[in-house]
């Protein structure tokens, strides 16, 4: 696959149906998920809620709404995992106040990212994934640290 062009959309009719293709995709342990540097992203099933869930209100964080725009794009967490040209930021801890730079923020096709926590050096979980609609959060997140091991 040409790592400059995203995936095509996936379209099912209902929620169950992405979470089985998560589960399926990501969780299977006889097929690990690695970044293009090596990197172990370990998945899990409890994990799907937070990455295709939005909330109503960003500021409560109560994830209640099923994303469909967030779904549509779940074979763009792996593509942008294993995507060389992805640009590597340091995440943002807000409770914490801090760049962790071992919260590893990956930005493709613009403003598609996907957020994983290191563990080790060859080993990471996966945190979540989402479009970046708000263009001043996206100037926030392309204007953090490099991340660099």
């Amino acid at each position: 696959m040409n790592q400059q062009l995203e995936p095509p959309l996936i379209y099912y009719s209902s929620e169950a149906e992405y979470y089985n293709h998560f589960c399926r995709m990501y969780c299977d342990l006889n097929n690990p998920i690695y970044t293009f540097d090596g990197i172990k992203v370990d998945f899990y099933p409890v994990q799907f809620e937070h990455a295709f869930h939005e909330s109503i209100n960003r500021l409560k964080g109560d994830k209640s709404i099923f994303s469909r725009k967030r779904a549509e794009r779940i074979d763009w967490i792996k593509w942008a995992l294993q995507n060389q040209n992805a640009a590597l930021f340091q995440g943002w801890i807000r409770e914490k106040r801090f760049y962790d730079p071992r919260r590893r923020v990956c930005v493709v096709a613009i403003n598609y990212i996907v957020i994983i926590q290191l563990k080790s050096i060859q080993r990471a979980s996966f945190i979540t994934a989402y479009v970046v609609d708000d263009p001043a959060k996206l100037q926030l997140i392309i204007g953090s640290p490099r991340w660099g091991p």
